[in-house]
């Protein structure tokens, strides 16, 4: 539930309550389960559930929002017998569970994200013990290509998008699918936290002879 910027280990700034409600549903909902409590789920109190008599044991990593904070978090657990999970829930971002995945597709352990949402990560060759209950941005692109195309009949749109796996993964997923529909996509990266890097890109984009352009971001603080 920490934020951090770029690839360096996070700083202690804790995120909205919004994200930190995220992790505490995670927890609300182990515990139902364990307490066969079907107040938000109802099928954890059914009888077959009460027949059930597993229990889970969670254990809590902050991934601090960056690859590296959380590699560092997870090797740690999973490289020792007594703690290692047997299934990893999260992380959000997509960059971090781009390198969190190889290292359980490594070891065999499943992983289900709640919100990484690139295209990337459906790669199952390189993915193999990757899941999620978040749709993939492949979903997005194409109604968003729809709309360019069929409703707005342009033959030309610009991508203004994070430099990481999101906004890669979102950026070539739209340039594909609406290349397909005869619709030119012309796009602008900007590092993560860099206001040197967005100005830079917002100076080309102003340049450009786009009308309408497609923003893609995961943190609004880099837009404001």
């Amino acid at each position: 539930t920490r934020g951090g910027t770029g690839g360096g280990t996070a700083g202690t700034c804790w995120l909205g309550e919004g994200w930190q409600a995220v992790a505490a549903a995670g927890l609300a909902a182990a515990n139902d389960f364990n307490a066969r409590v079907g107040t938000y789920v109802p099928q954890f109190a059914s009888e077959a559930m009460q027949a059930c008599d597993v229990q889970l044991s969670v254990s809590v990593l902050d991934s601090g929002s960056t690859a590296m904070h959380a590699l560092e978090q997870l090797t740690t657990q999973v490289l020792d017998e007594n703690t290692a999970p047997d299934v990893v829930v999260g992380p959000l971002r997509s960059t971090v569970s781009e390198t969190v995945a190889l290292l359980l597709g490594v070891r065999d352990t499943p992983q289900i994200s709640y919100g990484s949402s690139s295209p990337t990560l459906s790669d199952t060759a390189l993915y193999p013990k990757f899941f999620r209950t978040f749709p993939s941005d492949a979903s997005a692109a194409i109604t968003m290509c729809q709309l360019l195309s069929d409703q707005l009949d342009l033959a030309r749109a610009g991508v203004f998008y994070s430099s990481d796996t999101y906004g890669e993964g979102y950026m070539h997923a739209l340039k594909s699918d609406c290349s397909a529909r005869g619709v030119v996509v012309q796009g602008w990266s900007y590092d993560i936290g860099s206001h040197d890097s967005i100005r830079t890109a917002m100076s080309n984009l102003e340049e450009s002879a786009v009308s309408v352009v497609i923003f893609v971001f995961l943190d609004t603080a880099d837009l404001t």
